[in-house]
């Protein structure tokens, strides 16, 4: 019987080609590429490298891709961060550190994007990394042994909610609700007739009397056509009236007028004969 056969050790040779095809998949790496944003995109990259890569690890996933890429450039990180120190330290251009490993030297593709002076970028992007790693769904990437595979579409991780405390909960629900006021505000005013509005002018150049007497006959008329009582025949101004004989005191009859000598010398024969009458009583 023999011997189970043990798994491939991963080669120079392997890892070149990972690298090879790392550098031909800039939407991996390259930050201002149009699709690096793209998780379809960067999943199907990953797909290719994962051909790659199982080689000699079979039964790898694309998590196990996204690790080794992940070291790779932590590696060569730590290797510009050494050239940095030997530079700042005033060692000449003979001493100044240079790396002996060949990793170092096929990766120089991403040394614009690798900067140790910047390695905020560099740590931003690490943690997207790890952010989609751990954000990762198995059931929807699938590893496969070959560069045909295809990966399901991602669904698009809904953005958290921004949380807002009560009081600023309260003056948004104020804004709106200012907002809907002015804008019913408005509407209405648009509605009203404009031969209304020239109406209610005349109505406030009438005197107080006449305009009482206007406002309850259009109240009137506005209350019989609310019911669907107003017809043709309904509204008759003045029918049957004699401005002689009126008792309505217009704004002319409110002066007072100066009695004639005959109404004069009535009114006193009048006074003289009450004051007779109540005289007995005494």
């Amino acid at each position: 019987m023999s011997a189970p056969q043990s798994d491939c050790v991963e080669t120079s040779d392997v890892l070149q080609s990972f690298i090879s095809m790392y550098e031909e998949l800039p939407v991996l790496w390259n930050p201002s590429d149009s699709n690096y944003k793209n998780k379809n995109k960067r999943n199907a990259a990953l797909v290719k490298l994962l051909s790659v890569y199982e080689k000699c690890k079979p039964g790898t996933t694309i998590s196990d891709v996204r690790r080794k890429i992940n070291t790779i450039r932590c590696n060569y990180r730590k290797e510009l961060k050494k050239i940095e120190d030997s530079k700042k330290s005033g060692a000449g251009t003979d001493d100044v550190y240079s790396p002996s490993s060949w990793v170092f030297h096929a990766l120089q593709f991403i040394n614009n994007f690798e900067q140790p002076v910047d390695l905020g970028n560099s740590q931003a992007q690490l943690d997207e990394e790890k952010e989609d790693v751990e954000n990762e769904n198995p059931s929807q990437i699938q590893a496969t042994t070959s560069r045909s595979s295809i990966v399901p579409p991602l669904e698009p991780m809904p953005k958290k909610a921004r949380s807002i405390g009560p009081i600023a909960r309260q003056n948004e629900l104020l804004q709106k609700a200012c907002a809907y006021l002015d804008f019913s505000s408005k509407n209405n005013e648009t509605e009203i007739p404009t031969i209304a509005k020239a109406w209610g002018e005349k109505l406030l150049q009438l005197h107080p009397l006449q305009r009482a007497l206007a406002e309850r006959a259009i109240n009137d008329v506005l209350f019989e056509a609310s019911q669907g009582t107003l017809h043709r025949h309904s509204v008759k101004i003045n029918e049957g009236f004699s401005y002689e004989s009126s008792t309505v005191a217009s704004p002319v009859d409110s002066v007072p007028q100066i009695p004639s000598p005959q109404q004069q010398g009535f009114r006193s024969t009048q006074n003289d004969r009450l004051v007779n009458f109540f005289s007995g009583y005494e």
